[in-house]
């Protein structure tokens, strides 16, 4: 997250959308020192007691769910489960594995299995359920889900790893966006992934100031044979990612049918 008092806006970067460029074209103008529990990622209700949102004009990039979700298979969810690089393995495979990936929990739940075994410090989260702090310990940052007190076994049960962010436990994409009921959006716009280049020349003359608008391309490998994402489902899988993640389609502005 890039929070500009001087310039008056605020960056909600949301991973796997181009976050690494616009980062570095945004870093500079970063002024505003606010305590967030996950600062590259941060979510914008974490702001709301902090500072005067409408003070700000609030943007961030989005991208479609089911790349979004495939990405995250290929970026970290294939190696997380096998221990192996997405590239060893052919489109037949990987079609087979990521179904496996989208009806399970088996990932979501390693990458913060010890989210369940350290002590909590309690706050308020979103959508009305308890914010809890591990400790800092031996994995990494402190880390936050948003599960209502002795509900997180539940919880991890009907989870999928759909939507696995690296430091939060949310069920949609859109929650890095709203308020802490739900209820609210707190951004001013939200800019396509799928159009980088000309969206960030629109967001700079917007902003006035300098972004590069070179497309920078932190790549996520694909398995052998596959173009694009969207061979990596068949039916099945399409229908379990828009189930899981209907309200991201809708707040984002996209159709269910992949392209």
């Amino acid at each position: 997250m890039i929070i500009s008092k001087s310039n008056k806006f605020i960056y909600s970067a949301i991973g796997g959308t181009g976050t690494t460029n616009m980062m570095e074209n945004l870093k500079n103008y970063h002024d505003t020192d606010v305590y967030l529990a996950y600062p590259r990622h941060a979510c914008m209700f974490e702001l709301e007691d902090q500072i005067n949102l409408d003070d700000f004009y609030k943007f961030c990039f989005c991208r479609n769910p089911y790349d979004l979700v495939a990405r995250n298979f290929c970026f970290f969810g294939h190696k997380v489960k096998y221990g192996k690089d997405i590239r060893s393995i052919h489109l037949k495979d990987a079609k087979e594995r990521f179904k496996e990936f989208v009806f399970s929990n088996d990932v979501y739940n390693q990458n913060h299995h010890h989210s369940r075994s350290v002590l909590m410090k309690k706050g308020v989260g979103a959508h009305g359920r308890t914010l809890r702090y591990p400790r800092h310990g031996s994995h990494g940052p402190p880390r936050f889900q948003f599960v209502k007190e002795g509900d997180e076994e539940a919880w991890l049960k009907s989870s999928s790893n759909s939507w696995c962010h690296p430091g939060y436990l949310l069920r949609y994409v859109s929650d890095m966006i709203m308020s802490r009921d739900g209820k609210t959006l707190l951004v001013d716009e939200i800019f396509r992934f799928e159009d980088l280049a000309n969206e960030k020349k629109r967001l700079s003359e917007k902003l006035c100031i300098s972004i590069n608008s070179k497309i920078h391309k932190n790549t996520t490998s694909k398995p052998r044979g596959c173009e694009s994402y969207s061979d990596i489902y068949d039916e099945e899988s399409r229908r379990k990612v828009y189930n899981d993640l209907e309200r991201d389609f809708q707040i984002f502005g996209y159709s269910s049918e992949i392209r």
